[in-house]
């Protein structure tokens, strides 16, 4: 019955007769397509790496690595790019290359023998860093185009709720077309759904906007405690979403059994992320981090430590409740703070948050050195855990952590009649 009341949520907030010529609707619209064709793929990657390409527990790491030191120069230079050519196109050729990603994993066996296993790996991070830097690029400029800075947090819950209630059941299904067929089969048709979702913008006007960005901003030295959020942040996302699906396929889960794993655990963010944004919007979201950062530091210690599938279930479905809320309210405070500044706002959360994602990957590969690869895993979740928990420190209930110096010079000039 949740499923029927969830449909009736999408029916109440799209608003289908406008949907065309709305863009926040057409980004939830174009947003679920590529959800759900990248839902069924995106924590299988890592496992048809390591089990099909012989891909072995260093090439992974490298593999990630790779991609993410790559999001970082791809994001600098894509970022004012997409305000001058305009958000729908980037965002369109996104998807496209995307499709392009999941073409080279079906051909991957013979790219694998061509290229070698570490021009292979190159190949595959550069086509897994390159259309996620554009997507987000123009995904944060689009949405804070269409929106207003005082229903961030609303809005931003129905933009991860709905695309994560069509797509809920994603990882579920491609884990049984991958048993009953083939990776192959599922990247073919991941390609599909994705060619789809680029048509879907369309029928959008596009968006252009002059953005700049600044190494010093995007570093942003002056505001320790947003950026440590962001690291914190990206940090434990690494090891839930590259990490965590690891663990569960060297412990034996079926890919069927991690699929329904996260079938349950989706459910759970998609409801909280839905309300925990209405919330932001009221009461702010220090309070709700704090909650959510206990709560998912938890979820991901005790994960690693579990030993039996019901208990991996339960913790991963904890995380999708606390993960859930804490998410929000980064991402809710983030889009509250960065319109007078969205360039080098949208450079500073991926920066950081890609730093964060960094470092995950060097514990795990320095983990590595030490114990072997499931005990690796075990270790860098733990990590992660800790983490995770640090935000406890960093944020008071009392203030913004989002505020950057940025936005405070922007506020002193106001007061002086200069802007």
């Amino acid at each position: 019955m949740d499923r029927y009341n969830a449909n009736l949520h999408i029916l109440k907030h799209l608003h289908f007769r406008k949907a065309l010529h709305n863009n926040f609707n057409d980004l939830i619209i174009s947003d679920t397509f590529r959800l759900l064709a990248l839902s069924m793929i995106s924590i299988f990657i890592p496992i048809f790496l390591y089990s099909k390409m012989n891909v072995g527990a260093w090439g992974i790491g490298l593999f990630e690595l790779l991609s993410f030191v790559l999001s970082i120069i791809f994001h600098y230079t894509f970022v004012p790019l997409t305000g001058h050519f305009g958000v729908k196109k980037i965002m369109t050729l996104s998807y496209l290359l995307n499709s392009v990603a999941c073409l080279l994993l079906y051909f991957g066996a013979q790219l694998n023998f061509a290229l070698g296993a570490f021009g292979f790996i190159l190949l595959i991070a550069l086509f897994d860093s390159l259309p996620t830097a554009l997507y987000w690029s123009a995904h944060h400029i689009y949405f804070l185009q269409s929106t207003k800075s005082e229903n961030e947090g609303e809005k931003l819950g129905l933009l991860q709720s709905i695309p994560l209630i069509i797509s809920i059941a994603g990882p579920f299904i491609g884990g049984i077309l991958i048993t009953n067929y083939s990776f192959r089969e599922v990247f073919l048709f991941s390609t599909l759904l994705l060619i789809v979702a680029s048509f879907s913008l369309f029928f959008t006007d596009d968006i252009k906007a002059e953005i700049k960005v600044s190494w010093r901003k995007t570093i942003d030295t002056n505001n320790f405690k947003k950026n440590t959020v962001f690291f914190l942040h990206g940090l434990g996302y690494c090891a839930t979403s590259y990490i965590w699906p690891l663990l569960l396929f060297v412990s034996s889960i079926s890919l069927i059994g991690m699929g329904f794993f996260y079938f349950i655990s989706n459910i759970i963010n998609a409801t909280i992320g839905y309300f925990g944004g209405k919330s932001a919007d009221k009461n702010g979201s220090e309070k709700i981090l704090k909650i959510g950062a206990i709560g998912h530091s938890f979820s991901i210690i005790f994960r690693a430590l579990s030993s039996t599938a019901i208990f991996m279930a339960t913790f991963q479905s904890m995380g999708g409740f606390f993960g859930g809320l804490m998410h929000i309210a980064i991402d809710a405070s983030f889009y509250k703070n960065a319109h007078d500044d969205i360039g080098n706002a949208i450079m500073n959360r991926e920066f950081y948050m890609h730093l964060g994602r960094i470092f995950t990957i060097m514990i795990f590969l320095m983990a590595l050195v030490l114990f072997d690869f499931k005990i690796a895993l075990i270790f860098t979740l733990i990590m992660a855990g800790l983490g995770t928990f640090l935000l406890l420190l960093i944020v008071n209930s009392k203030c913004s952590f989002m505020n950057s110096s940025a936005l405070a010079d922007i506020d002193v000039n106001k007061q002086k009649g200069l802007v």
